[in-house]
């Protein structure tokens, strides 16, 4: 499979999928809106997103070790979606602070255990992302600034826990 296959793959999986199963949701009027502001209706769109990503994760890691990195990376995604769905029972976490979180958390550790220098500035730009990320939340009021920093943290700390496990 070429490189560009293979994150049209992933990409199909991980985005693609999931963003027409929350507007199937929403025709059907299983949520209200497809920004899914109210916390019941989280539920099912975290569940079937998670099912997507545990799903791949498998798939990638069972069909050949050159998939093994992204397998992993895409199970420790599931991880976090999982501890966002949890979380959102009861409290609106921000699951896009905590999406960046891990991103910040993979490139960081990758660059520091590996010494790959080309991940310098893909680190730096990831932190200008994440800034203007959950700048863009609390500026929409979509969530207050614990929310925010609840999600980042659950991001990063999963990532840099799961990644020093490896």
């Amino acid at each position: 499979m070429t490189r560009l296959g293979f994150l049209g793959f992933v990409n199909v999986y991980t985005f693609l999928m999931p963003i027409l199963l929350i507007y199937f949701m929403y025709s059907r009027k299983w949520v209200q809106t497809l920004t899914l502001k109210n916390l019941r209706e989280r539920r099912l769109p975290y569940l079937a997103t998670t099912i997507f990503y545990l799903f791949l994760s498998y798939f990638l890691y069972t069909r050949s070790s050159h998939y093994a990195p992204t397998a992993i990376l895409i199970f420790f995604s599931a991880v976090v979606i999982i501890i966002v769905a949890v979380v959102s029972l009861w409290w609106q976490i921000s699951a896009h602070a905590a999406a960046i979180g891990g991103s910040i958390g993979a490139f960081f550790i990758t660059h520091f255990k590996y010494d790959e220098p080309n991940l310098y500035y893909a680190s730096l730009i990831s932190l200008i992302i994440a800034g203007a990320v959950m700048t863009a939340r609390l500026k929409l009021n979509a969530h207050s600034l614990a929310q925010v920093i609840a999600g980042f943290a659950v991001g990063l700390g999963v990532s840099v826990a799961g990644y020093s496990l490896l």
